[in-house]
């Protein structure tokens, strides 16, 4: 789909010309329920939302769903049905009888219905995909790279009525690891906590880090030799609701990262050429850096092997979660030789 996808529907509000039929689909989750949110607005009153405001659950039937498309609106003009993860534009092979109905219903949807699919995937090639896209509208919300994210970040505080400058909203974007939905969250919180200026101390205060980037409390122990600062940050994470496994590939990631910033380094690439290779601004760039220059290739290599076999001790019952990743960090802490 365009790039000016989402321009399409906010002119389509604009005019008040909607289409009948929106399928949202791609990586960013975040736009996708705004989006979704935004033309439920426009299209239904909010009367009667027992029976004019219908989500469809995934495992809705034919009938189920006809009966959505078809039902009158309760005292109201309109009625709004939300489908989320259908799958059914992605299926490779969808059942004749499903794919049958399909397209005879995106093809014949009633004047007072409005539908909105919200799907992770959708193959363009697809019959039911073109069927959409020619006669309703589809919008792509492909992930948003850092600069895209920044200018989102800049965009939202400006609308609050806060100034914060282009290098501290990439800051934000950095410590959400580019999670825009971890970036709403905390831009609500700053909004809150300041009045007219975001700082960078601001940021420092209010801003909760991810676990991407609380994983370098952990390096960081391990390096020190603080088994209670390691031990302590995983405490945090748990309490956080990130798991042991989730924490374990986070940490296998960063060993992993370390380890290519070794060969960069031998290699006598900059910070700027770091950053680049891997993605990352600057400043978290220099942290793997870091890390880099103080862990040698054999502890990374045996930190991201270790990872693996302690994958397979938790897959086999061997060990719990919470268990197995304190044996992966403390055998960690007992090889680092400084």
């Amino acid at each position: 789909m365009k790039k000016d996808s989402r321009n399409i529907i906010k002119q389509q509000i604009a005019d008040k010309n909607m289409s009948h039929i929106y399928l949202l689909f791609g990586e960013e989750d975040f736009l996708k329920d705004e989006y979704a949110a935004r033309i439920k607005k426009a299209v239904y009153g909010g009367d009667f939302p027992e029976f004019n405001s219908i989500v469809l659950p995934e495992n809705a039937g034919i009938a189920e769903t006809d009966s959505a498309f078809e039902t009158c609106p309760m005292m109201s003009d309109t009625k709004f049905i939300l489908i989320k993860d259908s799958g059914i534009f992605s299926a490779p092979k969808l059942p004749d009888e499903i794919r049958e109905f399909w397209k005879k219903r995106l093809a014949d949807v009633p004047e007072y219905t409005y539908a909105v699919f919200v799907e992770r995937n959708a193959d363009k090639r697809g019959t039911l995909y073109k069927t959409v896209s020619k006669n309703h509208t589809a919008a792509e919300f492909p992930r948003m790279n850092s600069g895209e994210l920044t200018a989102w970040t800049e965009r939202k505080m400006l609308t609050n009525k806060r100034m914060i400058k282009k290098e501290d909203a990439l800051y934000i974007c950095a410590l959400c690891s580019n999670n825009l939905m971890l970036i709403n969250s905390e831009c609500d919180k700053l909004i809150s906590y300041t009045s007219e200026t975001v700082s960078r101390g601001d940021i420092d205060r209010v801003v909760s880090k991810s676990p991407e980037i609380r994983i370098f409390d952990i390096t960081d122990g391990i390096i020190e030799g603080d088994p209670k600062k390691v031990l302590q940050t995983l405490d945090d994470l748990n309490t956080q609701n990130t798991s042991a496994l989730q924490i374990l590939y986070i940490l296998s990631g960063t060993f992993d990262k370390m380890l290519q910033c070794r060969l960069m380094l031998e290699d006598a690439y900059s910070v700027g050429e770091t950053a680049a290779a891997l993605s990352l601004p600057e400043f978290i760039a220099k942290k793997y850096i870091s890390g880099a220059k103080r862990f040698d290739t054999d502890f990374l290599e045996s930190m991201i092997i270790r990872t693996a076999e302690t994958d397979l001790s938790i897959k086999q019952g061997r060990m719990s979660d919470r268990a197995a990743l304190d044996r992966y960090v403390i055998e960690g802490l007992r090889s680092f030789k400084k």
